[in-house]
């Protein structure tokens, strides 16, 4: 059963010139819990535009988006703010880290509504291997280092569904290879829906599913090559 579901969603932005510009045009997504989904095109193809909205940080111009069955479109703006906190978890190139604030209490501010949440925070960050770094400040931490206290906060509520905008970007290989095994252990022992967009090639590897969008259009869908990956990850 599908735990978020698009059904034809487009997006049209004003360009100021009396003329709209459709960013992503008529796609339709379903997606399980445990699905690793891969969405890749060019730059300017709309795949972060789609991502947001999937994510209801963003709403459709027209379409439909649904979790858990219920469509968003209907929520009130509180209401949404609360389901995004308990559904959705988000990973952002860039991190997005408080830099005034250490490791576990980036973790920690993540958490608003869960009960324990420092011990969550720390809990957390020690199943990622930062154990003997969540007192330390993003600056001094490794990009690698700081992807992960980025999906530690993105798990602190434990949401069903992972929202991840090009993960693995800023890393180099090993540390992009490291995040990419975190998601997909993930996706594969908590069965939690993880969604990507990524231009980056490795990530077919562990996707279930690979979607190409191309002027905002999704103009393909292939297999992944997860299956084999996932199995021996499983524990």
């Amino acid at each position: 059963m599908a735990i978020l579901e698009a059904k034809n969603i487009s997006k049209s932005f004003n360009t100021g010139t009396h003329t709209e510009v459709d960013a992503v045009s008529n796609v339709s997504l379903s997606v399980e819990a445990g699905d690793i989904i891969l969405i890749m095109g060019p730059s300017g193809s709309g795949k972060t535009t789609f991502l947001t909205m999937l994510g209801g940080l963003l709403r459709p111009s027209s379409g439909e988006i649904f979790i858990n069955d219920q469509s968003i479109e209907q929520l009130s703006v509180d209401r949404l703010t609360k389901l995004r906190r308990d559904h959705l978890g988000f990973i952002f190139q860039s991190f997005n880290l408080l830099e005034n604030l250490c490791a576990w209490e980036n973790v920690y501010v993540g958490g608003l509504g869960a009960k324990n949440r420092k011990s969550k925070a720390i809990e957390l960050l020690k199943r990622l291997g930062l154990e003997d770094r969540m007192h330390q400040k993003p600056r001094q931490l490794s990009g690698g280092e700081r992807q992960r206290v980025a999906i530690a906060r993105a798990l602190i509520n434990n949401p069903p569904i992972i929202l991840a905008d090009e993960p693995t970007a800023n890393l180099d290989s090993k540390n992009g290879f490291e995040v990419t095994r975190l998601l997909c252990e993930i996706a594969c022992q908590e069965q939690k829906a993880v969604i990507i967009v990524s231009h980056d090639e490795r990530l077919k590897r562990v996707a279930k599913r690979v979607i190409i969008i191309e002027d905002g259009r999704l103009v393909k869908e292939e297999l992944g090559q997860h299956q084999k990956y996932c199995q021996h990850h499983k524990s």
